[in-house]
């Protein structure tokens, strides 16, 4: 199958609206009913990537050079397990903080990520 069919049969297996797809990809519900139907060929890179993360899919699958529709799991490297692990106690520490030192946190996190820029 060709790019327009594996988009419309991943988002029809998936339950998806035309509109919820255009949602996540950043478009119009036309434009993703007119990758469907083939009246837009040439999508940029950038874009199948967007449908393929919106779709639970890979590039490769919507654009047929594979078969299988979904990405396989990957067991996690040992840096995201530890990511993981400080996020959740991130999120643990931070629901306990009353919501006035929660902003606070907030604002200083934005802060770092201001100066990092």
């Amino acid at each position: 199958m060709g790019l327009p069919q594996n988009i419309k049969e991943r988002r029809k297996e998936l339950g998806l609206t035309l509109a919820e797809i255009a949602k996540m990809v950043g478009v119009t519900e036309a434009t993703v009913q007119r990758w469907e139907s083939g009246n837009i060929k040439n999508l940029r890179q950038e874009r199948i990537a967007s449908l393929a993360v919106a779709l639970g899919t890979t590039p490769a699958y919507l654009m047929g050079w594979e078969n299988e529709s979904t990405n396989e799991e990957k067991p996690p490297t040992p840096e995201e397990q530890e990511q993981e692990a400080r996020t959740k106690e991130f999120i643990e520490l931070f629901r306990l903080l009353p919501p006035e030192y929660q902003v606070l946190i907030l604002t200083q996190i934005r802060g770092l990520l201001t100066q990092l820029k």
